[in-house]
């Protein structure tokens, strides 16, 4: 399991395209707030999405500070699948159009990999920690996959394709981090935009008749120094406490 993410070029083959990003390379990693301006909020899962947005980050700063790490992210498990419990999520689930559900996926998935990450960091062993997860979660998270065929673990898409990062993000820390890690996202929706525009381009050189061979090439080449760009200030500007989440978050 893991929540680190690499550039790729999106899947062609897939229905899912990144939330389009305003954010220009240099605008990355240079924010000057601690907080997010949630300006639309997306939750169509209601309670659990809530949860997700909203007590995720803190439930996981609780967990690190406590003596106790095994207990509190045991009694997490525990509340989140009493919450689950709660409502027919499964049939909620099942009915929610395609672009709700891809961000409700992604919202199980953020619980799952949360749950399987803070056990590592606790101690627990494997047995345990799928005890932690729980029944109502895991049930959940398999439903996703009989719908959507995924790997079954918080993946690229559910990070950053389908993370509604401009308006109302999923993350798992709290303060300038999650700010940081809010951008760490929004980079590479930025760089997926990117390569599909030099893509687009090399795509226009093939299938056009009297395609301008120069103005593609060069658009090409633009976009891709654009996205390798957004790669060079995660270099420069990524925090060591992001970037110490995201090797724990490899490791688990």
């Amino acid at each position: 399991m893991t929540s680190v993410v690499r550039p790729t070029a999106v899947d062609s083959g897939s229905p899912v395209a990144p939330e389009r990003s305003p954010n220009r390379s240099e605008d990355i990693f240079s924010h000057l707030t601690d907080s997010i301006d949630r300006s639309e909020r997306k939750r169509p899962l209601g309670p659990v999405s809530n949860f997700t947005v909203e007590q995720l980050p803190h439930c996981v700063a609780e967990i690190q500070r406590s003596e106790r790490p095994n207990g509190a992210i045991k009694a997490f498990g525990r509340s989140v699948n009493a919450m689950i419990g709660e409502a027919d999520y499964s049939g909620l689930l099942l009915r929610l159009p395609q672009c709700d559900f891809e961000i409700a996926k992604t919202d199980i998935q953020y619980l799952v990999n949360c749950t399987y990450q803070m056990s590592a960091f606790a101690g627990l062993d494997p047995s345990d920690a799928e005890l932690t997860v729980g029944a109502e979660l895991s049930r959940l998270a398999s439903l996703t996959c009989q719908r959507q065929p995924s790997v079954g673990v918080l993946s690229y898409e559910d990070m950053i394709l389908t993370n509604p990062v401009q308006s109302d993000p999923r993350l798992y820390c709290l303060g300038a981090v999650g700010v940081e890690e809010r951008d760490f996202c929004a980079g590479h929706q930025l760089i997926e935009s990117e390569l599909q525009s030099a893509m687009d381009a090399l795509l226009d050189l093939r299938d056009l008749g009297g395609a301008d061979a120069s103005r593609c090439l060069t658009q090409c080449v633009a976009r891709l120094e654009s996205a390798q760009d957004v790669l060079t200030r995660f270099e420069d500007h990524m925090s060591p406490e992001l970037e110490l989440w995201l090797i724990l978050g490899d490791a688990a």
